[in-house]
């Protein structure tokens, strides 16, 4: 790795904490260079605009995020595995703060940015991709439902944010309730 590969993915952790402690909104081209120690022309030397910037460090923070989930979870699971293990994960104080950063990112990217909402998808690709490397699919007579697994967390996310718990563990519980159903009718 080059010394300015080096310099820009030193940066590019840098600035990630930063977006991490105080949010995307809050991630102006000068914040971020004094998060960083340095100039924001300087970061426009190793980025080409705030928007690389931004959609790097996102990116980053992502990876960051799957990196831990797979030491959290680093064996398959069967779909009701996953999901009680997940709604119980979205409690953790080191998972809360990348939750709220996805919503922050859902809430921009849905007034049209295409900066926002095509780092969101990619975003959601990877964790889909995650998602899919752990799943154990034992019923072959119900599709998709890795996708139901990705819904589900999402909607997780959403009523977390909303103080919905109590409507989080009767949608556990349902899930599981139909899960069993499911099971038992094979």
């Amino acid at each position: 790795m080059s010394s300015f590969d080096l310099k820009r993915e030193m940066l590019k952790i840098s600035i990630s904490k930063y977006i991490l402690d105080f949010g995307i909104k809050n991630a102006s081209l000068k914040k971020m260079a004094i998060a960083c120690s340095t100039s924001d022309r300087m970061l426009l030397h190793y980025f080409k605009d705030k928007e690389e910037i931004l959609k790097e460090a996102l990116l980053y923070i992502n990876n960051s995020l799957i990196l831990i989930l797979e030491n959290k979870i680093p064996q398959k699971m069967h779909f009701d595995e996953i999901i009680l293990y997940i709604s119980d994960l979205l409690k953790e104080p080191d998972i809360d703060v990348y939750m709220r950063l996805w919503f922050e990112l859902i809430d921009l990217s849905s007034s049209n940015n295409k900066l926002y909402y095509n780092t969101a998808r990619e975003i959601c690709i990877v964790f889909f991709e995650w998602i899919n490397k752990i799943y154990i699919n034992e019923d072959g007579r119900v599709k998709n439902l890795e996708s139901l697994i990705l819904v589900i967390i999402e909607g997780f996310v959403v009523l977390d944010r909303l103080d919905f718990n109590l409507e989080i563990n009767k949608a556990i519980e349902s899930i599981m309730h139909l899960y069993k159903i499911n099971n038992k009718l094979k």
